[in-house]
């Protein structure tokens, strides 16, 4: 279940906090002074570039926009994490949009789960000052990526609301999430959102004036190929998605090349300087396997919820339930260690698994 959007807008600074040197972006932000008293004064200096912009004094909160808001809220909001969950709940959050998942024998129980748990969220959040919009508020009962039949139309209640579950895919992240994991819908819509930007870019350079090709070539990946392979890093591409995006992906590199509809398309491709759209979701989900693999568990939820087996820096691991929906004895998928593959139908590994997998080189 997906809660978003805290609808408070200003944002207190806690006491004790004490930043320093924040970068993001092209600027910098520098918190010269915070004290811990009630009514602490906040002085921004943000340089850019060369240019220094003058002191803005902030009386109370912070600036709009400013990249540390992120920061001071999830340290704000720390009370809506628990310590220790029951085995049965996961919960975690970007920022201000937090998502719970449950695993049981039943639909019917999941629902009972989610609503205890919503409940006392709720007014841990009410007891900071915060509220979930009721509107952004998601449901998605999961189902295995071969189970067939009807879905379940159990319902949660949530601030006397009955919220219904979401009938194609929920977005979490700017993923979409479908019911039984498959990767198409999400990657339809990346492939829209990408032939948007195409349209509107290829208007800054037509044959024969406009933006020369190294410009052009710039634009494609560093605007289109972005666009177009988020989600890449985790989500499996099909033969047929992949299909479509090299078809997309040529008109592109056509594009830049300024050639004929007619010409190789591997001659094209050598000519733009960029690779198939293949090998880049390669790259990508490889990248990110290394990347989730070689981090500190305490610093990452995603590291430390690799099986027990995996090498990492320390041997922390996050009590989670990943395991429990795929338990034999509750007529699930066996589920296989990272460095093993299924033999079996009634054997799987698990997303998790897969990225020790492909960093490991198995």
């Amino acid at each position: 279940m997906v809660l978003r959007r805290c609808s408070t807008k200003v944002l207190y600074v806690p006491q004790g906090v004490r930043a320093a040197n924040l970068a993001c972006g092209a600027y910098y932000t520098k918190l010269r002074r915070c004290t811990s008293a009630p009514d602490c004064t906040v002085l921004v200096l943000v340089v850019l570039g060369m240019l220094k912009a003058t002191s803005n004094k902030v009386d109370r909160g912070i600036p709009q926009g400013s990249p540390l808001s992120p920061l001071l809220f999830v340290i704000y909001v720390r009370a809506l994490h628990p310590e220790i969950e029951h085995s049965d709940i996961f919960t975690s959050s970007y920022v201000d949009d937090f998502q719970i998942t449950v695993a049981s024998t039943s639909w019917y129980r999941n629902t009972k789960i989610l609503e205890e748990r919503i409940q006392r969220m709720n007014s841990t959040a009410a007891g900071l000052g915060l509220s979930f919009s009721l509107a952004k508020t998601e449901l998605m009962h999961w189902r295995k990526p071969k189970e067939k039949g009807e879905r379940s139309e159990c319902t949660v209640m949530f601030q006397s609301h009955v919220i219904e579950p979401a009938r194609k895919a929920v977005k979490w992240l700017g993923f979409w999430l479908t019911d039984n994991g498959e990767t198409s819908t999400h990657f339809g819509k990346r492939l829209a959102h990408a032939q948007a930007a195409f349209i509107r870019i290829q208007r800054l350079s037509m044959p024969g004036k406009g933006l020369n090709p190294y410009g052009a070539r710039r634009l494609a990946k560093g605007i289109i190929l972005p666009t177009l392979l988020y989600g890449a890093e985790i989500f499996d591409l099909t033969v047929t998605m992949i299909g479509k995006m090299q078809t997309f992906w040529n008109r592109v590199l056509r594009w830049i090349t300024n050639s004929f509809y007619a010409t190789n398309t591997t001659v094209v491709s050598a000519e733009a300087c960029l690779a198939p759209i293949k090998l880049y979701a390669k790259q990508a989900r490889e990248m990110t396997a290394v990347q989730i693999t070689t981090a500190v568990p305490k610093n990452n939820i995603a590291t430390a919820m690799l099986p027990g087996g995996y090498p990492l820096v320390e041997e922390y691991r996050y009590p989670t339930n990943r395991r429990q929906a795929f338990d034999n004895n509750k007529g699930g998928m066996r589920p296989k260690t990272w460095n093993s593959t299924a033999t079996t139908t009634a054997q799987v590994r698990l997303p998790i698994d897969e990225v020790g997998a492909i960093a490991a080189g198995n």
